[in-house]
């Protein structure tokens, strides 16, 4: 009897063993969840996500490592994020409860780089259950008497995150230190805490025009007691709905997730993983679940593992573009409060000339062509994007009052499309143009329609339409006299302009 308690106590001191060693437990919720692998990533993506996750290591095995954890991230300003995390681990005799707060700093370098800055602090709550090892039939007084063992420790961690452009290269201390947890008054009877260190790269590359999308991910553990861990990921992500990630560690171990969005708020992941320690060799898998809500506007439901690589705020390019269009959209919005105040006071000059039928005339047109321009306004989409000076598009022919595009102007678009596919970050902005015969309004909505009809030639030939933007300006913007024919003919013009 005594050697089933000796085989029994041994066997729960190796597994306590393994996990203080690597006090800092592993799972693979990175993958979905890049601020559960650093405070830096804290409200970088500008959602509010939440992920819980559960791992069971080493199934079979009865007081085997055990995972339970809850993080939040949020973004408190463009620039800011500030976060949340409790977890819980058991293993054997051992289990802890941490519980933390982290704050994210974000600072753009330039249009292609940034620097991300997070700190986390929080208390480790350590317990040892001593108690586990007793048994009904126990004789030993020695381990009778003995009680469970409970501390509680300060936990401070920190990490850094470079960005240029997709790449993203990380470092991080995620246990920088930690005060000691003493078990009662005896200084002899405390855990200690090791630092940790991590570091990470990773780059999504998009295949097939967005379709895949396929992001190696590297990420290096080591600490003061443990040997070198390093691992390595390849993720598959599928038109942003489904993903198949396999993982290799060097301690052997081969781990494969699966996942998808269930719905535009919920996404999930599994991954199974088997090898690695040598208990792991006498017991079964490791399984692990995670779950992502996503709260916020419908506007903004894009979970970070889905969002369009092009229009990301996890890139410095995407938080720019971000605040250019919600500066784009403050312009719009005085300008249609301007407008509306004029629409207003020339509704009240309409009683004014209720016998002159041409003045009338004339403030209904100019009422009608204000309204259009408010419409136009509030259905636009375009950032403030700088572009270069406008040039005349030649050759560019239509039906006559009609929006549909000649074949003779296809040899002129089709080198518009090589020069964007040569610079496949470019961006481009076509403007319709009219001359001034016909009703004001009618050719504000005519040349509207003119620059659309580029457009969609050019999607229709593999250019992405978020780098196309379209506008018309009527008969608004004449470059030569109306009064002759060619005078006209030169008005009524295609104008595209790159962007700087």
């Amino acid at each position: 009897m005594q050697n089933k308690y000796f085989t029994f106590i041994l066997f729960m001191l190796i597994i306590v063993f393994e996990t203080l060693a690597q006090q800092l437990p592993i799972d693979n919720q990175y993958l979905i969840n890049r601020f559960s692998l650093s405070p830096a990533y804290t409200g970088l993506n500008q959602n509010t996500e939440a992920f819980a996750g559960y791992r069971q290591n080493w199934a079979g095995i009865s007081g085997a490592p055990l995972l339970k954890g809850l993080t939040m991230s949020a973004p408190l300003s463009e620039n800011m994020g500030i976060g949340g995390r409790v977890s819980h681990f058991q293993a054997g005799l051992f289990s802890n409860i941490n519980a933390s707060m982290s704050y994210g700093y974000h600072l753009n370098i330039d249009r292609k780089q940034s620097l991300s800055f997070g700190v986390s602090a929080g208390v480790l709550h350590v317990d040892i259950d001593r108690q586990s090892i007793k048994t009904p039939t126990m004789t030993d007084p020695v381990l009778l008497n003995i009680s469970d063992m409970r501390a509680t420790a300060f936990d401070v961690g920190w990490g850094v995150l470079y960005t240029m452009e997709k790449l993203h290269i990380g470092f991080a201390m995620p246990r920088l230190f930690a005060t000691n947890a003493r078990f009662g008054t005896n200084d002899a009877n405390q855990y200690t805490p090791t630092r940790h260190y991590l570091a990470h790269v990773s780059m999504p590359v998009e295949l097939n025009r967005g379709e895949y999308v396929v992001e190696p991910v590297i990420v290096a553990r080591f600490n003061e007691v443990t040997p070198f861990l390093l691992e390595a990921s390849v993720m598959i992500n599928y038109k942003k709905m489904l993903w198949f990630a396999p993982t290799y560690r060097l301690n052997n171990s081969f781990a494969f997730s699966v996942g998808g969005q269930i719905s535009d708020r919920l996404i999930a992941n599994y991954s199974y993983e088997i090898g690695g320690t040598d208990i792991q060799t006498l017991a079964g898998a490791s399984h692990e679940i995670s779950i992502g809500y996503l709260f916020g506007s419908k506007s903004n439901r894009h979970f970070s593992a889905f969002r369009s690589l092009a229009d990301s705020p996890t890139s410095i390019d995407g938080r720019l573009q971000k605040l250019e269009k919600d500066k784009c959209c403050e312009n719009s919005e005085r300008k249609i409060k301007k407008m509306e105040k004029q629409i207003k006071k020339l509704k009240s000059q309409l009683n004014t000339y209720v016998s002159d039928t041409s003045k009338i005339g004339g403030l209904r047109q100019e009422i009608r062509l204000l309204e259009a321009e408010i419409d136009d306004l509030k259905n636009r989409e375009v950032g403030e994007i700088q572009f270069e000076k406008p040039f005349v598009l030649n050759n560019i022919h239509f039906a006559t009052n009609s929006d549909n595009l000649k074949p003779t102007s296809y040899p002129a678009l089709n080198k518009i499309v090589e020069q964007m596919n040569q610079k496949p970050n470019s961006t481009i902005k076509i403007v319709g143009h009219t001359d001034n015969v016909g009703n004001a309004v009618y050719n504000l909505k005519l040349s509207k329609r003119r620059a659309i009809s580029l457009k969609k030639y050019l999607e229709s030939k593999g250019v992405n339409g978020s780098r196309i933007y379209t506008d018309g300006k009527g008969m608004a913007q004449p470059i030569s006299p109306n009064d002759s024919e060619s005078g006209r003919a030169k008005n009524r013009r295609i104008e595209v302009s790159f962007n700087k």
